[in-house]
């Protein structure tokens, strides 16, 4: 990623964050593990800290927030491949896929829908 783009993301995540539904995930230990972002039906951002990657959590939050909220949609990028293989085996499935991201910069994004 070039610098400019990650000094623009740097930049516009925190404006983001005050437009969606923000939820903090801690588990039993009371640590942080994650922080998820929804609007309305969307799954619009879904972070795990790395230490907690591949051992439930994802899965777990991912299945509060179709059940809570139900979610039909996420966008994911194209280029993180462990993320859209999570989200294809979750029970979503491709909807559409655009070359460029929302704001126009060259990072593919992929469309989701869940199956039901």
């Amino acid at each position: 990623m070039k610098e400019s783009d990650l000094l623009f993301y740097k930049e516009i995540i925190p404006q983001a964050l005050d437009s969606v539904n923000l939820i903090v995930w801690k588990n039993q230990n009371h640590e942080v593990v994650g922080f998820s972002g929804i609007d309305k039906d969307e799954l619009v951002m879904l972070f795990l800290d790395p230490q907690f990657i591949g051992q439930g959590y994802g899965r777990e939050i991912l299945s509060t927030l179709v059940r809570k909220y139900d979610i039909k949609r996420i966008d994911v990028n194209t280029q993180n491949v462990q993320a859209k293989r999570f989200y294809l085996k979750s029970n979503f499935k491709i909807d559409s896929e655009d070359p460029v991201d929302g704001f126009g910069k060259p990072y593919p994004i992929t469309h989701l829908i869940r199956s039901i």
